[in-house]
């Protein structure tokens, strides 16, 4: 369970780093990040944009299947780089 805990926090950061640009941005996000997260609801609608702006991040993925199973391969990916200590590409 601590390896999991860590795998999931290792790929927040490391998400978090590409994204936010600023330092200040950076620390902020750091802050709201050890607090409980509210909880949201995937809408069918937003799934392309979520999928394609992860893409765009981590590389491509089969598109064939299905977008949990796309999610699942990127986490995938993206946790076999944090022991590495290598970016995704």
């Amino acid at each position: 369970m601590a390896r999991r805990y860590h795998e999931i926090k290792g790929l927040a950061e490391f998400t978090a780093k590409t994204i936010v640009s600023s330092e200040e941005d950076w620390k902020k996000f750091l802050h709201t990040a050890g607090h409980k997260p509210k909880l949201w609801k995937m809408e069918e609608e937003h799934k392309d944009y979520v999928i394609d702006s992860l893409e765009r991040i981590y590389g491509e993925t089969d598109a064939s299947r299905s977008f949990e199973n796309r999610i699942m391969e990127l986490a995938n990916r993206i946790a076999s780089t944090l022991g590495t200590g290598s970016a995704p590409s």
